[in-house]
């Protein structure tokens, strides 16, 4: 069963691309529907959890969409986004470009620290 699973999920990424894909996924990601919310949420966790599919690189075009999600009504888009951001952070902190010691002394140790650092500020002044 699960070599059935591995070739079909490899299959489907044959037909899939994921370079088409991210640009649907930002232009929704201001989307105020908790359905619509909940729906994107599954898409980036199950992506993300997918091994040929590297979403840190693509962490830029939905991060701002995610922080956002956080202030949401519901309590359960609330939890969904945050699980997804730590998982990422814990993705980020586990690259080969983390340096742990410069992290512990207060230096940047990973290129998508601008990233993170531009979708915070921009969050906070929305």
């Amino acid at each position: 069963m699960s070599m059935l699973i591995s070739d079909w999920t490899h299959i489907l990424l044959l037909l899939f691309s994921i370079e088409e894909f991210i640009p649907l996924l930002r232009e929704r990601m201001n989307v105020l529907n908790p359905y619509v919310r909940q729906f994107l949420v599954g898409w980036i966790t199950m992506l993300d959890s997918v091994p040929d599919i590297d979403m840190l690189g693509f962490l830029p075009d939905f991060l701002d969409g995610l922080f956002n999600m956080l202030s949401d009504s519901s309590h359960e888009i609330r939890q969904q986004a945050d699980a997804a951001l730590s998982e990422f952070l814990q993705e980020i902190k586990n690259s080969p470009g983390w340096d742990r010691d410069a992290h512990d002394q207060g230096a940047v140790g990973n290129s998508s620290f601008p990233t993170v650092l531009n979708c915070v500020v921009n969050s906070q002044h929305a």
